[in-house]
């Protein structure tokens, strides 16, 4: 097997006017070898289709309303090299309230979470889809900025 893949994730939040939005990744840094190929530890093999990756974003909207409706967009902004995609896919476990969406990570901000009011310890789960092991082997660095804005999101 060639080196090991590596991500590392950085964040970059805009607040909107009266609230605040916290933003902490957890674990920046990932690491993908040969428990990530399909079969694992397998000669020859090549990465499995969807891979989980450590680092999970934590979410924390503040002094807000309990009545005012927000949406939280993602997007990408280093238009990193590869053919695997990575995916947010917010951990509904993680937060009772309001709706989500799965988004492939891109250039152009999508709507990840629609929520009301304040809402803290929302975890966002990042996924490498489609990796392929003969373009997707360097170390590959990925920001993602992150936006809240008013209103509810179309998801």
């Amino acid at each position: 097997m060639r080196e090991m893949l590596c991500w590392v994730l950085w964040a970059q939040s805009f607040v909107a006017v009266g609230q605040n939005v916290w933003i902490d990744i957890l674990q920046a840094s990932n690491e993908i070898g040969a428990e990530s190929l399909n079969p694992p530890q397998t000669a020859g093999a090549d990465y499995s289709n969807e891979i989980i990756l450590e680092s999970q974003a934590l979410i924390n909207v503040t002094e807000i309303s309990s009545r005012t409706p927000w949406c939280l967009k993602a997007q990408e902004t280093n238009g990193a090299q590869g053919v695997a995609d990575i995916v947010l896919r917010p951990d509904h476990s993680s937060n009772a309230g309001g709706h989500w969406n799965n988004i492939i990570l891109s250039s152009t901000p999508k709507p990840v979470y629609s929520g009301v009011g304040p809402v803290e310890g929302l975890l966002i789960e990042f996924l490498l889809v489609g990796a392929n092991l003969d373009s997707d082997w360097e170390a590959r660095e990925v920001n993602v900025e992150w936006t809240v804005v008013y209103g509810e999101c179309l998801l």
